[in-house]
This record gives structure tokens, C-alpha cells and sequence, in this order.
């Protein structure tokens, strides 16, 4: 009698082919079973925030323990009464470490830029932005730069009008 429990498929079946090779494979009698899998990952948390003079958008998947509200409530702060479409799902897994910290830094990058992509993931904020001029896009930097949360890494792109320069000069 072959009794027990295999952490897999292929581990029950050398456990089968080693007891077959000491004793004649008829008179093997398998009670083996194979430990059930657990194959669902936990899913990946992000959440993508687009602000421009029409409106804020809000599209992800988080935590339930963060919530749409407290989202929303921080959102409608900077929101000035522009319409705020929220397309965010809950999940009701844990919430990795940093993802808490990464969240208030995404929202604040937010409310900071005013025409911006802001992407939180539990590790890593990705900002894109658009700034009216080199000296509000050193502010900008200055100023996300300061506020830049422990263990999340911080992509930004915040791109300015080039100067324009006339295609013809009067003497």
C-alpha cells in the first residue's frame, strides 16, 4: 500500500514507479494523494488617474481595504466641482506594503499637476504631465521630488512648450 500525500502530480507518480521497482507493479495498491494547488495568484493592484480641464478619470483595480470613498474624498479636494468618473474595482485581497504609501503619493502628484497621467502600482508611480513652462516644470519637479515615499520607485515625465524662436528678425 503506497499511503500519503504528494506535494504534485509528478511526485506521486515517481513515488509509483520507485515502490514498482521493489515490488511487482500489480500488487501495488495507490492510496497516494496529491495536495491541492493553490493556483490564484493575487491580483496586481494599479490604478491609472488621467486630470485635464474637463475632468478626472479613475480606472483600476484596488485593495477593498482603501476603498473607493477614500479615494473619491481625496480626489474631489483638488477636483475644483469637475466631473470625476470613477471606473475603479475593489478586490478584497491584502494590500501589498507600500501600496498605502504609493497611493498618497500618486494623489498628491495629482492634485499637484493639473493636466497629468498619474499610474500607482504597489511598487512604482508613473507620472506624466504637461507643464506651461520650464519654471512651473522645475517647480513641479522640485515639488514631487520632496514628497517622494520609501521602497516605491518614481518615474517622472513632466515635459514643457520649447521656447518659440521667430523664423525671421527685423533690423
Amino acid at each position: 500500500y503506497l499511503d500519503g500525500t504528494a506535494p504534485d502530480e509528478a511526485a506521486s507518480a515517481r513515488a509509483i514507479t520507485r515502490a514498482g521497482a521493489i515490488v511487482d507493479a500489480n500488487r501495488i495498491v495507490n492510496r497516494v494523494e496529491v495536495a491541492i494547488a493553490d493556483t490564484a495568484a493575487p491580483p496586481r493592484f494599479s490604478l491609472d488617474m488621467l486630470r485635464n480641464g474637463d475632468g478626472v478619470q479613475l480606472i483600476g483595480l484596488i485593495p477593498a481595504s482603501t476603498g473607493n470613498d477614500a479615494v473619491d474624498a481625496a480626489v474631489a479636494e483638488f477636483a475644483d466641482g469637475v466631473e470625476i468618473t470613477d471606473m475603479v474595482e475593489l478586490a478584497d485581497h491584502p494590500a501589498p506594503d507600500t501600496w498605502e504609501d504609493a497611493l498618497a503619493y500618486g494623489l498628491r502628484a495629482l492634485g499637484t499637476l493639473p493636466r497629468s497621467k498619474v499610474t500607482v502600482l504597489a511598487d512604482r508611480v508613473e507620472i506624466e504631465a504637461i507643464s506651461e513652462s520650464i519654471e512651473q516644470r522645475a517647480t513641479f519637479i522640485a515639488a514631487l521630488e520632496r514628497r517622494m515615499p520609501r521602497g516605491v520607485e518614481v518615474v517622472l515625465d513632466i515635459s514643457a512648450p520649447r521656447p518659440v524662436i521667430t523664423p525671421f528678425a527685423f533690423r
